[in-house]
């Protein structure tokens, strides 16, 4: 057997799981900030960040597979990080929380920086991790500072107001631009190790201990949450911060198990990570449509029309299966052609 097909398709089920999960939650917080609703609220409490930071690693682990295989073409790289901003641009007219952007310049840095996490892996890794834990232990809690989406959709051009909103967001709330930005590098950089370092062999071996070291984790921050720390100490993002990076890595390491143990799972979930920047693309184009909407009317039939925008997605995975070429969706074959021109 191929063990590059196979770690490719493990990849590809992790990254279908995955941006299927952040989907769900755009919608929902799209629908939560529109009307706030106590059930949209605890679903969102549950999966907030943790999808994120799980694709985040995936990205990671998919630029060190790219870097390595353009090192015979080193322009080749960049100029798949410079698609990917465009796409990042194009994806922000029409949801304001796209993470492609910073996805690009992500890779671009561990493109440009990697002669020194080869040499210096650890030390790179602790390094960003103890910068991230000073920036939120330093940075307050300001994301309100950018306003709710909501208020942007009132008099403006609805393209115009997600990329409004975006840049507000950037230049108002500190945590945001810094915390945020921070975190996802660290688990980009996560990823990139384990695909550079060829550490996928390690997780296979330990990874029952390294789930339990995760859930265990988790188990002793929840603790401290709840008994220690009181509301306002500093402490409480950081250890927020490891719960979500915690249970991230336990969110993972699960489903790898899952797809191990049962096949029709990768197999369900291998075309939606072959399509993933189509089926992104794709849903936030939908999302948009949701602004276009008068607020009395959205707010007089919400449960119809939530559930039925929750029909219009199914809908769309489903019509997504024909916006492919070589079993690759549209996007990905664009972005994987002009890097190779």
């Amino acid at each position: 057997m191929d063990t590059r097909n196979n770690r490719s398709s493990v990849i590809d089920a992790l990254r279908g799981y995955f941006i299927l999960w952040i989907g769900l939650y755009n919608t929902f917080a799209v629908f939560n900030a529109i009307q706030p609703n106590l059930i949209l609220s605890s679903i969102l409490l549950f999966i907030n960040d943790k999808g994120w930071f799980c694709l985040s690693a995936i990205f990671g682990y998919g630029f060190g597979q790219l870097i390595k295989h353009a090192q015979d073409k080193p322009s080749a790289f960049p100029k798949r990080m410079l698609l990917l901003f465009l796409m990042g641009i194009v994806n922000n007219l029409f949801f304001y929380g796209d993470i492609l952007k910073e996805y690009a310049i992500i890779g671009l840095i561990l493109f440009y920086t990697r002669p020194i996490l080869a040499k210096k892996p650890v030390t790179s890794l602790l390094f960003v991790c103890s910068l991230t834990c000073l920036a939120l232990y330093y940075i307050p809690f300001d994301m309100k500072e950018a306003g709710n989406p909501k208020e942007y959709f009132h008099g403006l051009n609805i393209f115009l107001a997600n990329l409004k909103y975006c840049i507000s967001l950037n230049l108002h709330s500190l945590y945001f631009t810094i915390c945020y930005h921070l975190e996802m590098l660290l688990m980009a950089l996560i990823g990139f190790f384990i695909s550079f370092f060829h550490l996928e062999e390690f997780i296979v071996i330990k990874r029952f201990t390294l789930l339990w070291i995760s859930l265990s984790m988790m188990f002793v921050v929840l603790t401290t949450l709840f008994l220690i720390l009181e509301n306002g100490n500093p402490l409480l993002k950081i250890c927020f911060f490891i719960y979500i990076l915690s249970l991230s890595i336990s969110f993972v390491i699960g489903f790898f198990l899952l797809i191990k143990k049962y096949n029709y799972l990768s197999i369900f979930f291998i075309p939606f990570g072959r399509r993933s920047l189509t089926i992104y693309l794709l849903q936030n184009i939908i999302i948009t449509t949701i602004w276009l909407w008068d607020d009395s009317n959205l707010q007089n039939h919400f449960n119809e029309f939530f559930l039925s925008y929750c029909a219009i997605q199914l809908v769309l995975l489903f019509i997504s299966k024909f916006f492919v070429v070589d079993k690759i969706g549209i996007l990905e074959m664009l972005w994987r052609k002009w890097s190779q021109s």
